[in-house]
């Protein structure tokens, strides 16, 4: 049953409507009920639902009674907009729930110690619960939790230590939790975590457990700007296969243990424009890197010497010995005038992006060795924009020319060299 209403001029629907409309559904499963009228108690007709697995709810509720708890075959549980402040001790009844979703319930102040009895709990989301300060710490005991979903939750202070000993959590998501100044507890005892990611938080180092992880295999860092560096042991995570750093504006350079990923398959470095300096060989030892995402640092320096490559020059053609590479997407090189002719040895490589390269003029003969390419996309690139012609003898790849006018990116803009490392307070 989809209750979900468009028409803000018709009669409103009222607890009484719902009592009669539940009354004649005994057997429903499915409920969806979205409606823009303020329906402040629950008719008692829906906690005769005994069939009941699916439930989303979305209308102006300010009371949770003690009744939820009777609901003993719901598996999915959804509850949006409402107005509860916190949730009656019989929650821990719906034993049966796989699935919790709390969505911009902005008056929820506190969960019930009893959630720590959701024995069937898979997945867990709390989305926009800006009164909500502290976690019970009963959520370690939901031992069959695999998924969580911490997002937008700006007065959220502190995660339970026993959080931190969940054996079966695969996938943690902390997206934009304002007043959390740091991860307090032991990450490294999360042995089943397969994917971390890291959005818009305040923390200003990562937490030295983080790569004692032994089954990371996708690491997301993002939009952290408090963050002044990342630990150099992060080559020691042995399963890593997705490394994405994106707009951390202080972290001033990338420790060199990034080329003992062996397991690494797709990285990306994007709007990281603090770093001044990048390991030598960054990707010597990722011989499985098939995917690359990379914008040069604006502060990274890039003097040439004479009779020398200069680090732009060097760390290009470093990428071009990298015959596992299938996509490549490469932005913000404004000293760089055309690709090494070595971009031939890319026999593996499918899709090629250029992207804000403000004095690319051309691209190397060599270009025509690529057999697999698939995709070729130039933009931002003004410099080439009379060598469009040049790229015709391509006539099996996909093009796409873009040739604007190029500006650097404003600063507010917010897939082996370990020499001077400890200078820099990286773990």
């Amino acid at each position: 049953l989809d209750l979900y209403d468009e028409n803000y001029h018709r009669p409103p629907i009222t607890s009484t409507g719902l009592h009669a409309l539940f009354t004649g559904c005994t057997e429903l499963q499915t409920l969806s009920v979205n409606i823009h009228d303020e329906i402040k108690l629950m008719p008692s007709s829906f906690f005769r639902l005994s069939s009941l697995t699916d439930a989303n709810l979305n209308f102006g509720l300010s009371d949770f009674p003690d009744e939820f708890g009777g609901l003993k075959s719901l598996k999915k549980l959804t509850l949006e907009e409402m107005y509860i402040g916190n949730l009656s001790e019989s929650f821990g009844l719906l034993t049966a729930l796989t699935e919790l979703n709390f969505s911009t319930c902005k008056e929820l102040y506190d969960l019930p110690d009893s959630i720590g009895d959701l024995c069937s709990l898979k997945k867990l989301t709390i989305f926009h619960a800006e009164s909500l300060e502290v976690l019970p710490d009963q959520l370690g005991r939901l031992h069959n939790l695999e998924e969580v979903q911490f997002l937008f939750n700006e007065s959220l202070c502190q995660l339970p230590l026993p959080f931190f000993r969940l054996p079966k959590l695969r996938i943690l998501n902390l997206w934009e939790l304002g007043d959390l100044p740091e991860l307090e507890g032991d990450v490294s005892n999360l042995v089943a975590l397969e994917t971390l990611s890291i959005d818009k938080c305040r923390f200003t180092s990562p937490p030295a457990s983080l790569c004692k992880l032994p089954n990371l295999r996708c690491l997301k860092v993002t939009d952290c700007m408090a963050l002044n560096h990342l630990p150099r042991s992060i080559g020691s995570l042995p399963s890593l296969q997705r490394l994405e750093l994106s707009n951390l504006r202080n972290v001033k350079r990338l420790p060199g243990t990034i080329s003992k990923l062996s397991s690494l398959r797709s990285f990306s470095l994007k709007r990281c424009n603090g770093i001044t300096t990048l390991p030598a060989s960054l990707f010597q030892n990722c011989g499985l890197l098939t995917d690359i995402e990379f914008d040069w640092p604006s502060s990274c320096v890039d003097g040439k010497q004479a009779g020398k490559l200069s680090p732009a020059e060097a760390f290009l053609s470093s990428l071009c010995r990298m015959s596992s590479l299938a996509v490549l997407a490469l932005s913000g090189f404004p000293r760089i005038s055309t690709l090494s002719q070595q971009i031939g040895n890319l026999s593996q490589l499918k899709q090629l992006k250029l992207s804000s390269w403000p004095n690319l003029a051309g691209l190397p003969d060599s270009m025509s060795k690529l057999t697999s390419l698939e995709s070729l996309v130039i933009s931002l690139c003004p410099a080439f924009k009379d060598k469009a012609a040049a790229i015709l003898e391509l006539p099996n790849v996909r093009v796409s020319l873009s040739c604007n006018h190029w500006e650097p990116e404003e600063e507010e803009w917010g897939s082996e060299d370990e020499e001077g490392e400890e200078e820099d307070g990286l773990m």
